[in-house]
């Protein structure tokens, strides 16, 4: 782990910044006095991004680890963490890795950053359960906001992303409920658990998913169906199939 104390002649320069598109928010941002984790195994860029965090941001703490392993000892000794930064290389977006460290964290937000705009990086990272995945060419600012986001439990993708997802999309994975809400196929089948009252893990197991990304289709099937809890989506779920009990 690295930390620095602030300096008052150094300063960092920021490019032109980019959109960001929230895809899904569940609750206001935090203010700053946040905690966050910082994952970068090199340490020339580690040691750059703890100093511009820190600087541009004073009210809010940066924690710098170089492994996964000192991340995860690091939440689990308190303060609390927010959320956490996972720098990936050109050739590191490793479901594998991304997974692990997000199970292994949960369920604090982990937020990835890569430096390919490679769209298979993205993919990656949204089905491994990661909240957000942004590039190389946002800035310190923008990657703030987006750690601020996903610890308010947003998810955040570049519009680059998001088109480029959209469209590796089959048009036939779209379905609709009775109702007309449109659901995609693996959402589809997620409702089909959740409306018999099927917990996560046994959905994870039968639908050959990770946990944490059967919490993402939950939380936008909750969201669809205007439902604002797991009971309540299978009730609506179940009057849709001629159901008025829970199986």
């Amino acid at each position: 782990m690295v930390t620095f104390e602030k300096t008052e002649a150094w300063s960092p320069v920021s490019a032109e910044p980019a959109e960001l598109t929230v895809v899904t928010s569940d609750a206001e941002k935090r203010t700053d006095g946040s905690r966050f984790i910082i994952v970068e195994s090199r340490r020339l860029w580690r040691d750059c991004l703890l100093r511009c965090f820190d600087t541009l941001h004073p009210d809010a703490t940066f924690v710098a680890c170089a492994t996964i392993n000192e991340c995860i000892k690091e939440t689990n000794a308190p303060p609390e963490i927010d959320a956490v930064f996972l720098c990936i290389g050109p050739n590191e977006a490793s479901d594998d890795t991304i997974r692990r460290l997000v199970d292994r964290v949960d369920p604090i937000p982990v937020v990835v950053l890569s430096d390919s705009e490679d769209i298979s990086h993205f993919v990656t990272a949204r089905e491994s359960g990661a909240r957000g995945c942004v590039s190389a060419s946002f800035t310190v600012d923008m990657v703030f906001e987006a750690m601020k986001m996903a610890a308010a439990g947003g998810f955040v993708m570049s519009p680059d992303g998001i088109d480029a997802l959209q469209e590796m999309a089959p048009k036939a994975s779209r379905v609709a409920d009775n109702n007309g809400v449109a659901l995609t196929s693996r959402q589809a089948a997620v409702a089909e658990a959740l409306r018999h009252g099927k917990p996560n893990k046994i959905i994870a197991h039968e639908l050959g998913m990770c946990e944490n990304t059967v919490k993402v289709h939950v939380r936008s099937i909750l969201t669809k169906l205007n439902a604002t809890n797991r009971t309540q989506a299978a009730f609506k779920l179940n009057e849709q199939h001629g159901v008025t009990t829970m199986e």
